[in-house]
């Protein structure tokens, strides 16, 4: 079963798996995509997708037990290596990519 939240944040919109397990599975290939595509380590992609899903550096520092200035150093690794400059043009990249990816899953 999947669980939709909407980001008050660019405009999206997300879907989470509600079992754990699927989340993490979730999260794994959010990962390798972002590595594959941007070169993005696993922390990166954390901070990444967070920001995608419209949350606070701050919520998502806590959520993985990190300091804010250590997010907010990987937010700068992230922004650089998507050529992007700020955490809405990060959260429209991301969007655009998953509306590429599902619209070419059908």
């Amino acid at each position: 079963m999947r669980v939709t939240q909407i980001s008050h944040t660019a405009g999206l919109e997300r879907s989470e798996p509600e079992n754990p397990a699927d989340r993490r599975d979730s999260e794994f290939m959010f990962s390798l995509a972002m590595h594959s595509r941007f070169g993005l380590t696993r922390a990166e992609s954390r901070i990444a997708r967070g920001i995608g899903n419209g949350e606070s550096l701050t919520a998502i520092a806590e959520r993985y037990g990190i300091s804010v200035l250590t997010a907010r150093t990987q937010l700068k690794s992230v922004l650089a290596k998507t050529e992007t400059h700020s955490q809405v043009q990060l959260a429209i990249l991301l969007r655009d990519r998953r509306s590429r990816v599902d619209s070419a899953a059908y």
